[in-house]
């Protein structure tokens, strides 16, 4: 079944964006003057390692390479016996060629179900859907949640104003039921299922298992997080932007800026967050999509991970953070480590190699970049956006902890791992529930023939408001 491609004008290829353009970004060149940009742009060199080899534009390093045709992403998917993803959804694309921006804004979701190990004869917490799993099913409604918030949002004017048109777009894997997958739809949000066969492959490459051994929650995990490159598929979009499950964006003006950031630069090809434990951080990021960053992922999945190593046996490659012995400036140093960050052996590993070895193309903002910014400490294989707007700034609320998310079971409570009365209170985290839920439990609502979102999700989310307007006062 073909995917659904967006309207061609005469005279556009086929994946070449909707916009027309060769690469579906704008022709700006570099600008490194503040007084022109948004943001500030680091004005260093390119760090100390060499570079892994790759033939983008021209065989030139650093430049985008053109995004592909969906048979060349077929052919890929023959090379390696696996089935690339593509949408396949009754929800029509938003954008039309020749006019705005088409991003896709992507949310990635796994149930992480253990089905052999489940339960016999114990009823279903959520019977819509046949759910054993009270986690699972309050996950689902949380999947739902953002889906709900981030559709409504992304359909603001201002970002029809600014040049831009989303396709609201849930990636999902074989955890994700027909019936599910109807009720995604029905909420005006396309589906990108990834199949099975790319978690065999990985399987196949992992010493520690088999394509037939998956029980246990970690390996779930892994195996849920090493999807999200699989948005890079969407090669008919002029970019990807990605948030996850606990993650809710608010601020039209700073995402619509972020976007513009992104299209004015050629040489980016992922803008991300870095962090202390991590040179990428893969919860919100904007990324070009290419059948070239497919094949690199497909790669890297099937060769195998080792934190020796890391992805494509890179090597030790990755910029650690570290404090001096001696104080120096803030005394922060910067050297060239394993691959035992966080995350290094799922998403934010994949995206570091692919995007920061391999392609020269990945730009670090937050905290850590600007330390390395302010100090002028060595950077490894990542560019520095120096004054990038912090996630607050965005809008950005993410509900980090097992414990703080929006469908958890007293996520307000004070004195859980994450929760103190300072970050509840103080720093406001309680009213960002108060602020989010009631927007979204409307659209839940609004679902017809859906007792899930009406009479199981929907409930539980006031749940959460309910308690944590009164937490503060």
């Amino acid at each position: 079944q073909p995917s659904p491609i967006l309207p061609q004008a005469a005279g556009v290829q086929a994946g070449a964006g909707v916009s027309g353009s060769s690469y579906g970004r704008s022709k700006k060149p570099f600008a490194n003057d503040s007084d022109n940009q948004p943001f500030g742009f680091s004005k260093r060199g390119l760090g100390k390692l060499e570079r892994e080899n790759f033939g983008g534009i021209n065989g030139m390093v650093g430049k985008l390479a053109p995004r592909g045709t969906m048979e060349e992403l077929r052919a890929l998917g023959r090379e390696f016996n696996v089935k690339i993803p593509e949408i396949n959804s009754t929800v029509s694309s938003n954008c039309v060629a020749g006019e705005n921006k088409c991003v896709a804004f992507v949310v990635v979701a796994s149930l992480l179900l253990d089905q052999k190990n489940e339960k016999k004869h114990v009823p279903a917490a959520c019977p819509n859907f046949g759910i054993k799993d009270e986690g699972a099913c309050r996950f689902l409604c949380g999947v739902m949640a953002n889906l709900a918030h981030h559709r409504q949002f992304l359909e603001n004017e201002d970002f029809n104003r600014r040049g831009y048109t989303f396709d609201m777009i849930a990636v999902v894997d074989e955890s994700f039921s027909d019936d599910m997958i109807d009720a995604i739809h029905s909420m005006r949000v396309q589906t990108l299922r990834i199949d099975i066969s790319i978690k065999k492959l990985l399987s196949k490459s992992m010493h520690w298992s088999s394509p037939t051994k998956w029980s246990g929650i970690f390996r779930a995990q892994l195996f849920a997080e090493v999807l999200k490159p699989g948005a890079l598929a969407l090669i008919e979009h002029d970019a990807v932007m990605h948030a996850d499950v606990d993650q809710y964006i608010t601020n039209t003006t700073m995402l619509a800026d972020e976007l513009d950031f992104y299209f004015d630069h050629d040489d980016m090809e992922l803008i991300a967050m870095m962090n202390i434990d991590s040179p990428m951080n893969a919860g919100h990021w904007v990324a070009n999509p290419s059948v070239s960053a497919v094949r690199a992922w497909i790669q890297d999945l099937a060769g195998g991970f080792s934190k020796e190593g890391g992805w494509g046996h890179a090597g030790s490659v990755v910029p650690t953070l570290t404090k001096k012995t001696k104080i120096e400036q803030d005394g922060y140093n910067i050297a060239p480590g394993k691959w035992d960050f966080l995350g290094g052996n799922r998403d934010q590993g994949l995206f570091y190699h692919i995007f920061g070895l391999q392609r020269n193309t990945y730009y670090a903002w937050g905290r850590v970049a600007n330390i390395i910014g302010e100090h002028g400490l060595d950077e490894y294989n990542v560019h520095i956006l120096e004054d990038f707007p912090r996630l607050d700034d965005l809008g950005l609320y993410h509900f980090t902890g097992s414990d703080r998310k929006p469908w958890a079971n007293n996520a307000c409570k004070i004195g859980t791992l994450m929760n103190t009365e300072e970050s509840l209170c103080k720093y406001e985290w309680a009213s960002r529930y108060v602020n989010v839920i009631p927007k979204v439990h409307d659209e839940l609502v609004k679902v017809k023939n859906s007792d899930f979102m009406q009479s199981y999700c929907a409930p539980i989310l006031m749940e959460t408001k309910k308690h944590c307007s009164k937490v503060c006062n």
